[in-house]
């Protein structure tokens, strides 16, 4: 629903903000006696030596794409007139906190790049920076996944998205009838 010519300031608004909350819990964190943010990790992202359990690459891009799917499916459904405004925060809160349960083992979760990049901005590690866009590329993806996914359990929203195409339409229609 939003606007095209909206979407780069939306970008650098959740880069900015990413930043600044990255900051301000540098800032905390600094307060501690021995804290070093390079040496914690400070949240960044990562897979095998730079997973928190050891998780592989596989696991992490796994993690990425399908439950970033599935948050985007949740907001996405928490926006249709089925859900009050409440009761989508809710949802889309709860469903956040369960995605960080499960992945913080894996890879720290991200599920959003903003996220990622306010973590890594304030790690003062040079090596976050080198797994970095991987937590850019399948949020991206999974991203696109739960739009899709919604796309065929709702079909009626699809012509009023930007991907109303006659190809799309089409798909649509044949999906409809298997």
């Amino acid at each position: 629903k939003v606007e095209t010519a909206l979407v780069p300031v939306y970008v650098v608004a959740q880069l900015l903000g990413a930043a600044i909350g990255g900051g301000i819990v540098f800032a905390i964190a600094n307060g501690r006696d021995g804290f070093s943010a390079s040496d914690s990790g400070f949240a960044t992202n990562g897979w095998a030596d730079r997973s928190p359990d050891g998780y592989n690459f596989g696991a992490m891009l796994v993690a990425e794409v399908i439950f970033t799917a599935v948050l985007v499916f949740v907001v996405i459904a928490t926006t249709s007139d089925k859900f009050t405004t409440a009761q989508g925060g809710i949802v889309a809160g709860l469903t956040l906190a369960l995605i960080h349960l499960v992945t913080i083992p894996v890879d720290n979760t991200s599920v959003n790049p903003a996220r990622s990049f306010g973590a890594v901005l304030w790690s003062g590690n040079s090596d976050a920076w080198e797994q970095f866009w991987a937590f850019i590329v399948f949020p991206l993806v999974g991203a696109v996944l739960g739009v899709l996914v919604w796309l065929l359990v709702d079909d009626s929203r699809l012509e009023d998205t930007m991907l109303a195409s006659s190809a799309t339409v089409r798909a649509r229609d044949t999906m409809a009838g298997v």
